[in-house]
This record gives structure tokens, C-alpha cells and sequence, in this order.
């Protein structure tokens, strides 16, 4: 254990490592205030810092990133800190966003009942500023998801699937050439299971996704396939796991979970197995 909050609005909704694996970055939401704070804690001494600033979101060469401005408008920015392209994302909290780990594209969902374009999915390329896909979002028929909208999005290592992933309407696997749908992870809640956050390994291969209760299951990214063993945090059950993170090495997993509490486990040597192989 290397943080806890005890406060009962405290949510941890991000978790994130710092590249060169010296610091996990985490921001901590007040949800009766809706203040947010970051902090970042040294692993090797467990020194806890709090942050100005929310961590943004970076290609894997920390060349691009990016950023909301206050008037919505998304943009990534270049190393000289210049934009590279501008998008008007429309509402807030109804267009969630990705950079790609090269940094050419940016993936977007709108919520299909409030966005202010007629398209659900769209994936755009940075450096010619073309949209180059645009389509509705390829939802399984028969789907029974509380919501169509998508709180968290995130490229695979190859940049062929896009993973959209809500707390209130499932996962799913999307082709970025073709917006058809790959995979969806299945549970037992209305046939998709429910994650509370997912995280991504360094090369884009495996998909860590923290349910609600946990624990935290890996996923082969190009099938949906669950790998075994699981990750549950240790001591007192938890009624609510809340975010998920790898280091930049791809060797630790950070996750969040209610109260306010941040838990690292080893993940180098991990033997991963599909059930029952």
C-alpha cells in the first residue's frame, strides 16, 4: 500500500506511471465538491507530493499531447508546444478522446444523446488534419447497456483496434480501419461486464480492466480474451475498485480502489493463461 484516504468522497479516478518508472502520478476527486487534486508519490521512498496539475494525455514518445481547452476545443499540441490539430469537441463530459501511441491519430466517441455531430465514432489524423473515419458506434445487437456513453478510450500498440470502455455501458474492441466491432467483454450484468477503468500494457497487448468489486482481469487486447491469474487487492475487501495503471516498463500495476487507497503489485514473471488452458 503506498497511499489511502480514508475521507469518503475521495474517488481515484486516474493512475498512472511516470516513464521512467521513479513516480506513479494519481489524481483524487472530491465528489461532493468536485475539486480535483494530483499528487505523485516516489516509489523508492514513498514520498506522497501533491500536483498543480492533472497529468495529460501523451504519446509514447512524450512528443504530442492531448489537451482540453476551457472552451472545449480539443488539440494536440506538438514538442514545441504548438498545435498540431484543433477540434471542436463539443459539450463537456459528452466526447471522450484518445491519442494513438504514435501520435497520428485521435480517436473520439460522442454521447449519442447529446452530442452536436451526427456521428457516434470518429477517428481523425493528426498530421494531415483529414477525418478519416466516421461512422455510428457498432454496438452488439440486442445491447442492454445503461448508457451509450464512454467515459475512457485508449489505442492498441499497433493502432488497428480502439478500446472504448464505460462504467455504465461495457468494453469493446473497435477496428480503427473499419469501426466494426471486434470483440466485447462479456460478463454477467445485462451480458457485459461493467469496468470501473482499464489500462493498457506498454506494447498494447494486454488490456487490464478493473471491475467494480474486482479483481483486476488482463485481457488479450486483439481477441477480449480473459488471461489468468487475477489481481485483488489484498486485506479488506473492496466495494469499489476505480482505476487501473501500468509502469512504463510494463514490470508494476497500480490500482485504485474505495477509499481513497492506491495498491502496486509486480507484474514481471507473471505467467498469463487463458482459463482452463
Amino acid at each position: 500500500m503506498i497511499y489511502t484516504d480514508a475521507y469518503q468522497y475521495s474517488l481515484i479516478h486516474t493512475v498512472a506511471f511516470e516513464p521512467d518508472g521513479s513516480h506513479l502520478t494519481f489524481t483524487v476527486r472530491n465528489t461532493s465538491s468536485m475539486v480535483e487534486v494530483s499528487y505523485t508519490v516516489a516509489l523508492a521512498t514513498g514520498h506522497v507530493q501533491r500536483l498543480p496539475y492533472t497529468r495529460p494525455a501523451w504519446d509514447t514518445a512524450r512528443r504530442r499531447t492531448l489537451v482540453v481547452d476551457n472552451d472545449h476545443t480539443l488539440r494536440v499540441l506538438g514538442p514545441d508546444g504548438g498545435s498540431c490539430l484543433d477540434l471542436p469537441a463539443g459539450k463537456r463530459f459528452q466526447t471522450t478522446a484518445a491519442l494513438s501511441p504514435s501520435g497520428r491519430l485521435v480517436g473520439l466517441t460522442h454521447d449519442p444523446d447529446n452530442r452536436d455531430t451526427e456521428h457516434d465514432l470518429e477517428i481523425w489524423d493528426v498530421d494531415t488534419g483529414q477525418r478519416v473515419l466516421a461512422a455510428p458506434f457498432p454496438f452488439p445487437a440486442g445491447f442492454q447497456g445503461i448508457s451509450r456513453r464512454f467515459d475512457k478510450l485508449a489505442f492498441d500498440g499497433a493502432e488497428q483496434i480502439l478500446v472504448a470502455s464505460g462504467a455504465t455501458s461495457g468494453c469493446f474492441g473497435v477496428s480503427v480501419e473499419s469501426g466494426a466491432l471486434c470483440w466485447a467483454i462479456e460478463g454477467e450484468r445485462d451480458g457485459y461486464e461493467r469496468l470501473a477503468d482499464f489500462a493498457l500494457s506498454p506494447d498494447g497487448t494486454l488490456l487490464a480492466g478493473a471491475r467494480d468489486g474486482g479483481p483486476v482481469i488482463v485481457h488479450d487486447v486483439a481477441t477480449g480474451q480473459p488471461l489468468e491469474p487475477h489481481f485483488a487487492v489484498p486485506g479488506e475487501s473492496s466495494a469499489w475498485y476505480q482505476a487501473v495503471g501500468f509502469s512504463a516498463d510494463g514490470r508494476l500495476l497500480a490500482v485504485g480502489d474505495y477509499p481513497g487507497r492506491v495498491t502496486v503489485f509486480r507484474f514481471d514473471g507473471v505467467e498469463l493463461t487463458k482459463p482452463g488452458g
